[in-house]
This record gives structure tokens, C-alpha cells and sequence, in this order.
């Protein structure tokens, strides 16, 4: 009986030390995550600029005759 004892408190640490494994890495994903979304936003916001940008540009290029 103490042998199954033993066994129980050896796998209940097994499972406490996967959990936690688990949580850091479900972490990780998380922080990694918000990062991607993070970039994705900037270059969201940059082309917006750029298109804003090449417009400004096109009406002031356009305001001269090319022969």
C-alpha cells in the first residue's frame, strides 16, 4: 500500500510540473500573440500612410505639364 502511496505522490508531481510547463508555454503564445497582432496594426497603420502619402504626391505631381 505505501509503494501506491508513493506512486500517486510521484505522478501528482509529474502532472503539477507538466501543468506548469503548460501554463509558461500557453504564456509564451499568448505574449507572442499580442506581438504579432502588435506588428501586423504598425504595417496596418504605415501602408494607410503611405496610400495617404502617394495621393498627396499624385496631386501635386499632377499639377505640372510633362512635354
Amino acid at each position: 500500500m505505501l509503494a501506491g502511496s508513493k506512486e500517486v505522490i510521484h505522478g501528482s508531481k509529474n502532472l503539477q510540473s507538466m501543468t506548469q510547463e503548460m501554463t509558461s508555454g500557453i504564456n509564451e503564445m499568448a505574449t507572442g500573440t499580442e506581438e504579432v497582432n502588435r506588428a501586423v496594426n504598425n504595417v496596418s497603420e504605415l501602408s494607410s500612410r503611405n496610400r495617404d502619402n502617394i495621393a498627396t504626391l499624385l496631386k501635386a505631381v499632377s499639377q505640372f505639364k510633362v512635354e
